[in-house]
């Protein structure tokens, strides 16, 4: 059985000009250092970013194809080097069916798709610059655009206190706030486990997305 070494939740600092995206990020992370760090230093082989909605992040990874350090493939998903990078957004949601804010993870196959996917956004954010911006929309409208671009959909850390599925976003159930039928995973974060998830019926459907993740090639 093959084995992976990933990370599907990595946050951009600053842009290549300087500018903030994940105010609270390294300056020193921008999208090249981070694909550097991933293949030459960590030994990653597949890396999720999720400020890839970022139009100066898109503007990079199109001169880094244009020099010939990246390129796509046709499948979705770009290469550097050794390691594969998935385009992700992390985004807020915090409609009319919510009862606090939610974090979920959007990941589109193809730059253009992200290109697409940003444009979209950006009618429905404030500042389609900067990271895990509230988007102005219906969670299961979102979800739609999502799978409309052949993307992944997952709710994103659900335990987590605050701005979570279940640490604040429903009373009970996933259904107040989602098609359940349009989401592919869902990520557990630090605040819980496998075990700990598994006592909630409604998640036994999905796989989960957690640091203790083993990714085979069957389930990558």
């Amino acid at each position: 059985m093959n084995q992976y070494y990933v990370d599907l939740h990595i946050h951009i600092g600053r842009t290549n000009t300087g500018k903030p995206v994940k105010i609270t990020g390294a300056k020193s992370l921008t999208i090249e250092n981070i694909l550097l760090e991933a293949t030459e230093i960590k030994g990653m082989d597949m890396i999720g970013v999720i400020d890839c909605h970022v139009p100066e992040v898109l503007n990079e990874l199109e001169r880094l194809m244009d020099k010939g350090d990246v390129f796509q493939f046709e499948e979705g998903g770009l290469r550097f080097k050794d390691v594969t990078l998935l385009l992700g957004s992390e985004l807020e949601i915090y409609d009319e069916n919510c009862k606090g804010p939610i974090h979920v993870l959007a990941y589109l196959p193809t730059i253009e798709k992200m290109w697409e996917f940003s444009r979209w956004l950006a009618t429905r954010m404030k500042n389609i610059s900067l990271s895990s911006q509230r988007i102005y929309e219906r969670g299961t409208v979102l979800q739609e655009k999502v799978k409309e671009l052949q993307g992944l959909f997952i709710p994103a850390h659900v335990f987590t206190p605050y701005k979570s599925l279940y640490g604040k976003g429903v009373k009970s159930t996933l259904t107040e706030v989602f098609n359940p039928l349009l989401i592919d995973a869902i990520e557990l974060g630090l605040s819980s486990d496998t075990i700990m998830a598994d006592h909630i019926s409604e998640l036994h459907a999905y796989p989960y997305v957690t640091i203790r993740c083993t990714f085979t090639r069957e389930n990558c």
